[in-house]
């Protein structure tokens, strides 16, 4: 198979095959260039058309020589058409096509499916310093003053490719203001949560954890059976190992040695009204109790991820935010951007099993956020950012 890159407004760009050698077969290939006869075992491959840097994946093609018969065949293959035809006289679109020896019309690869995961990103990090930040993902800014205590809803990403996620501060004004980048190549048709977790001071706290991001893989959008299923983090960078003890249904400890950045896998739970309490590992003392109402909230079918969030000693951490469980949903209605995370509110008395009555008040702003990477030349959209409160009456 022989290659010409002959789209004159196509960049300089890498073919990587994805369903056989999955490797770049074509390096930097530019407008008019050659690339020498591939050699090629007769089989159905998926051709990718990359930026060079490998960051991005512009489109895909299969290229099923096998399914067409075509072994001892030889083969041209073209880059053709306009990546941009709005700004060349509405011209034909890019694809590829491929001429045979025999002549006649060229015939056109068709498109394949660009393979994504799924990620949602939480804010927990509790330093003053990054209550609000801006995300980068590969140069270009994903969300805009992400703050403290908030979530963004699970969206697509591209996989396979090579993803830098930068933090900056929320004053910034592009990535070379981050102060922080993560490298990341994730699998197609993989789930994942990464939380912002630590301290980016140098000063403040006690102990200054430093700064992160925790990465959860097999995160859940829905719950696995008729239940609810709830993956638990301890984020809280000054509290100590913990157990977590179930009082109001099961009377037994449900997660055991908790220790600073542990996931602790998804618990699936039946969806009952539950109280959670934090207690020292050796199980001598309950630390703080939780009530998490489950059923009262409607939450069957669900799966959360419960956050242990803030500082037990505001004291010797800058008088930050106070110790607390703290729930992030998938998505609390698919349109809100970045819906905050609701308070699982404390229990009025240790081993209390009554139901308590919870308030919601919801406000909402528009705002324009940019687009996902899934789309790079999507334009910014006008959504809303919602903040739900839950609170005692």
């Amino acid at each position: 198979m022989l290659a010409l890159h002959g789209s004159t407004d196509a960049p300089t760009v890498d073919v990587f095959e994805s369903a056989v050698v999955s490797t770049t077969i074509i390096d930097n290939f530019s407008y008019g260039d050659f690339a020498g006869y591939l050699e090629l075992p007769t089989l159905d491959f998926t051709l990718q058309v990359r930026t060079a840097d490998n960051s991005t994946i512009v489109a895909a093609y299969a290229a099923p020589l096998q399914t067409l018969g075509l072994q001892g065949a030889a083969l041209t293959v073209l880059a053709s058409g306009f990546l941009n035809p709005s700004v060349n006289s509405n011209g034909p679109a890019f694809g590829l096509w491929v001429a045979l020896p025999s002549g006649g019309p060229l015939v056109e690869l068709p498109s394949a499916p660009i393979p994504t995961a799924r990620i949602q990103a939480i804010h927990n990090s509790a330093d003053a310093a990054a209550s609000e930040v801006d995300v980068y993902l590969n140069g270009a800014l994903l969300v805009d003053d992400f703050a403290f205590r908030t979530a963004t809803p699970f969206v697509d990403v591209q996989a396979g490719v090579d993803l830098t996620l930068s933090i900056a501060p929320a004053t910034s004004t592009s990535v070379a203001d981050a102060i922080v980048d993560f490298s990341y190549n994730l699998p197609a048709g993989g789930s994942f949560i990464l939380v912002a977790n630590g301290i980016v001071s140098p000063s403040g706290y006690n102990p200054a954890t430093p700064f992160d991001i925790l990465v959860y893989d097999g995160a859940r959008e829905s719950a696995q059976g008729a239940g609810t299923d709830v993956l638990a983090l301890h984020g809280s960078t000054d509290a100590p190992t913990v157990d977590v003890f179930e009082s109001a249904v099961v009377s037994t400890t449900i997660i055991d040695d908790f220790s600073y950045a542990d996931f602790a896998g998804y618990l699936e739970l039946p969806t009952l009204d539950f109280t959670l309490q934090v207690r020292t590992a050796d199980n001598s003392t309950i630390v703080a109790s939780y009530a998490a109402p489950l059923q009262t909230l409607g939450l069957q079918g669900a799966a959360l991820t419960v956050l242990a969030s803030g500082f037990l000693n505001p004291s010797v951490n800058s008088n930050g935010p106070a110790f607390g469980l703290w729930v992030a949903l998938p998505s609390v209605v698919l349109w809100w951007n970045f819906p905050p995370l609701p308070f699982l509110p404390r229990a009025s008395k240790r081993f209390t099993t009554a139901p308590m009555q919870l308030l919601l008040r919801l406000t909402c702003t528009s705002m324009a956020r940019s687009s996902w990477m899934t789309s790079p030349s999507a334009p910014p959209r006008l959504s809303l950012m919602c903040r739900l409160a839950l609170t005692l009456p």
